[in-house]
């Protein structure tokens, strides 16, 4: 039919939809769904994109679009907390409007980080108690190395934790924060200890440290969810994915 004159918007996420995984570089050359997407626009139809990435991240799913169409997208990344239109000189314009009431403001992500410190804090003893236990034996130990041969990593030392603001602006405020507290070879030690029936979740306690050591009234605030393996993102209950969708209706 004609999108032109229905006025459609196409809602899509990226991995996992638009292309099969982030593995693809965040393209749309080979995606399946490349000329059905072309024929779509074409036609009048618009994109909107919404994602967990970074604008950077997420604005590179549009490079093999042709700049004619590129006024028809819409990009809202960081979970939907930021909306961008692209216009046809490739440029990410952002409406200011809509990210009111959805960033994390500077004394926010203060709290936040220092919550987040401590509980990495926690998490770590945690870790390295349960790498010290009796039935932690030398076969698991084996088993690290060779696991750690295999993927060309090191082993014996923890990395730090990766913490990535997301969406920041001048003021300091922030769309999301996200908390890598592995990396490395690390990954393969958690991999070992939840899969070891003695061993306690330790990301599930990282979680709950979270909820314990944020004030109660900004806590209440907040979603702060598994984004990953070994990843905690931390965002506004007011963002989410469904909301660029209400909001771009």
């Amino acid at each position: 039919g004609n999108a032109a004159r229905i006025q459609s918007l196409l809602a899509s996420d990226i991995d996992g939809t638009l292309l099969a995984s982030a593995a693809e570089a965040l393209t749309l050359a080979t995606s399946p769904v490349r000329e059905p997407l072309l024929r779509y626009l074409v036609a009048g139809g618009r994109l909107l994109l919404i994602t967990v990435n970074r604008l950077d991240q997420a604005a590179r799913s549009d490079a093999h679009l042709p700049r004619s169409l590129w006024p028809a997208v819409v990009v809202t990344p960081n979970t939907g907390a930021q909306w961008y239109d692209l216009t046809a000189e490739g440029q990410a314009v952002e409406d200011v409007a809509y990210r009111h009431g959805k960033l994390l403001d500077a004394p926010e992500r203060a709290q936040i980080l220092a919550a987040v410190e401590a509980a990495l804090s926690r998490y770590h003893t945690r870790l390295a108690e349960a790498q010290a236990a009796p039935d932690f034996t030398a076969a698991h130990a084996e088993f690290l190395f060779r696991k750690a041969r295999e993927q060309g990593q090191p082993v014996g030392v923890l990395p730090a934790p990766v913490v990535d603001l997301r969406g920041e602006i001048e003021d300091g405020s922030v769309a999301q924060i996200s908390v890598m507290f592995l990396s490395g070879h690390a990954m393969l030690e958690q991999a070992y200890l939840a899969a070891h029936a003695a061993t306690p979740d330790l990301r599930a306690q990282l979680l709950q440290d979270l909820e314990e050591l944020l004030p109660a009234a900004l806590r209440a605030r907040l979603d702060i969810k598994a984004g990953g393996a070994v990843t905690v993102d931390i965002r506004l209950k007011t963002v989410g994915k469904h909301q660029p969708i209400l909001e771009g209706l």
